[in-house]
């Protein structure tokens, strides 16, 4: 299920003064890190949902999770980064300070736990349609079968001026994760 909702709402994760890239920011009930925009922000991001899951007691969901922070960092590089960067003028210092990076978050409430991943472009992901011969383009069919449902918000203002960008966010259950696995017994195997 996709839920996109393309007005305005304030995703911002709180950030602790002095929080430099890569710091994972742990508070209760959420995690938060800004990454650089550069490949190196796709295994920091699975190591921070991993981190972030332990501190939220939701160790459980870890590999879901952090396969979709994977597809969501990969997208967030490819084409929000990507998008904002040909929009970008080389003389607009502010606005290249707010497209630099990405940013990861996970909150708990309780039953769920939503992952989001915020990056400069204000353009909406697009699922594109399942085509098995295509070398790619299945990283939102993944996002959607792996998590209850996902969906992006455009960023609020801050400060009084529209911030760029966008959050793509999954939400996941906990008491899915809880369930133990099924036991499979093969007959006659070795």
């Amino acid at each position: 299920m996709v839920i996109a909702q393309p007005q305005s709402v304030d995703v911002s994760p709180s950030t602790k003064q002095g929080a430099a890239e890569n710091d994972v920011v742990l508070e209760a009930g959420s995690a938060t890190c800004l990454l650089p925009s550069t490949p190196h922000a796709v295994p920091l991001g699975r190591a921070m949902v991993r981190r972030g899951l332990t501190h939220l007691g939701a160790e459980s969901m870890a590999d879901d999770i952090a396969l979709v922070a994977t597809e969501l960092l990969a997208n967030a590089l490819a084409h929000g980064v990507r998008d904002a960067a040909s929009r970008e003028s080389a003389s607009d210092e502010l606005h290249r300070r707010r497209t630099d990076g990405v940013r990861i978050s996970l909150k708990s409430s309780g039953a769920h736990v939503v992952l989001s991943v915020t990056d400069p472009s204000p353009t909406p992901p697009v699922r594109r349609p399942r085509d098995l011969a295509a070398g790619g383009g299945r990283g939102l069919q993944l996002v959607e079968s792996l998590s209850l449902c996902w969906g992006w918000t455009l960023l609020d203002e801050q400060d009084g001026q529209r911030q760029p960008g966008k959050s793509v966010w999954a939400m996941f259950s906990k008491v899915a994760a809880e369930k133990p696995a099924p036991q499979i017994s093969i007959q006659g195997a070795a």
